[in-house]
């Protein structure tokens, strides 16, 4: 079938998108509840950060130092530890009572999601060549859509309940999703992997590869914006006078577009080609970004979102793409982890940054450093990438000039 032509995804694409949605909804949970945590057990706004980027340095390690497990036959075995570790946090963060409880519930919350990030893409990048940016925006339309349902989910349970409630009810669904991701057909990446027995796939080789880091630089630039809104939104839209339902709804608003194009507009990545897919992305998130530093009114302040989920349906799995399309097949979880572990890595550095930033000079000083970081980010991806140049287009384009060949 011709790259970016409309066909569903298979199975174990949607089973996974599923468990993305859940697992990220887990994850998220927590997004609006941040103020109440904070005046509950009396937490600073740095502190509020040590919590956020604990997931984030978690993600790191996991990334770092588990991904390459996917590329030796173990994705399956990720994927069930994933939701299993995932599970354990919810139930810590549940019963914690000081920081440091919470520090470690968030953690193992960020390294269940790690497990399962780099196993997850490498088995849908596998699964049809033609299809990489498209399936993987379909994994990434799963994952956001969990962003909105997750702080949704959070704030009504703990409205209807009690603070604790959304961790226990997720916790629980977690425990069930381990069954479900056991049954997951990972046998095309096997098949994959078996072609090239002898060789192993090790981070050092991996990110030795030019087009590898610039593929990992623009995951780590476009995710850097992640670590401010995760310490940073809930706060700054209740500073703002927002309720806690606003709070909730401003992810709906922003993940539904997202979701949208995820689903439908990733098939481009496919057309274009997903380095520039992601660049362009980039270029559009940096005066969004800014802009949120500089509105003081939640209402518009949630309307400028829309752009962004836009940009960012695009840009994210366009990113991991490019880190798939420079990886031989035994070498897709690795890549995806160290792509992943790139992006979770800056995401923790602005977490933990940004946080006193905006305590001590406000709103404009931390989205304005933040946009001005990814910028820089960016732009050292071009540079790293540009002797490997894409072509216009992926494999579509290809097949035209083969088509359309005198020969």
């Amino acid at each position: 079938m011709r790259a970016g032509s409309f066909s569903p995804p298979s199975r174990r694409v949607v089973v996974l998108a599923l468990a993305n949605f859940v697992l990220l909804g887990s994850v998220a949970v927590v997004f609006p509840l941040l103020p109440d945590l904070q005046e509950a057990h009396g937490f600073t706004t740095g502190e509020l950060g040590a919590i956020s980027a604990m997931a984030f340095g978690a993600g790191l390690i996991a990334q770092l130092g588990l991904a390459r497990f996917v590329d030796r036959g173990h994705a399956r075995n990720m994927l069930v530890a994933a939701a299993l570790v995932c599970a354990a946090g919810l139930f810590w963060f549940a019963m914690a009572e000081t920081l440091w409880q919470f520090m470690g519930a968030r953690f193992l919350e960020g390294l269940g999601y790690a497990l399962f990030g780099p196993a997850a893409r490498a088995v849908v990048a596998a699964d049809d060549p033609d299809r990489v940016g498209a399936n993987l925006g379909t994994l990434s339309a799963g994952e956001l859509a969990g962003v909105v349902v997750g702080p949704l989910l959070g704030s009504v349970l703990a409205g209807w309940l009690d603070l604790d409630a959304p961790f226990w009810i997720l916790g629980v669904v977690s425990l069930l999703l381990a069954a479900a991701l056991w049954r997951v057909d990972t046998s095309r990446l096997e098949e994959e992997r078996a072609l090239r027995p002898a060789r192993v796939a090790t981070v050092r080789s991996v990110i030795a590869k030019a087009p590898v880091r610039r593929a990992a630089l623009l995951q780590l630039a476009l995710y850097l914006p992640v670590g401010t809104y995760d310490v940073l939104w809930a706060r700054y839209l209740t500073d703002l006078g927002a309720t806690h339902l606003f709070v909730g709804l401003s992810f709906t608003i922003y993940g539904v577009p997202y979701v949208a194009v995820a689903l439908f507009g990733t098939r481009l990545i496919d057309r274009l080609g997903a380095v520039r897919s992601a660049w362009w992305s980039l270029l559009g998130l940096l005066p969004v970004v800014v802009g949120y530093g500089m509105i003081g009114r939640p209402g518009p302040l949630v309307t400028l979102s829309v752009p962004e989920a836009f940009a960012n349906a695009v840009g994210a799995p366009a990113a991991q793409a490019a880190m798939a399309e420079s990886c031989e097949p035994h070498e897709l979880g690795t890549g995806q982890g160290i792509g992943g572990a790139m992006g979770i890595g800056a995401a923790g550095l602005a977490a933990v940054t940004m946080a006193p930033v905006y305590e001590h000079w406000g709103a404009f000083a931390a989205f304005a450093i933040t946009a001005a970081a990814m910028g820089v980010v960016g732009g050292a991806a071009m540079l790293t990438g540009a002797r490997h140049r894409e072509p216009f287009a992926g494999p579509a384009a290809e097949e035209a000039a083969v088509v359309s060949s005198p020969g």
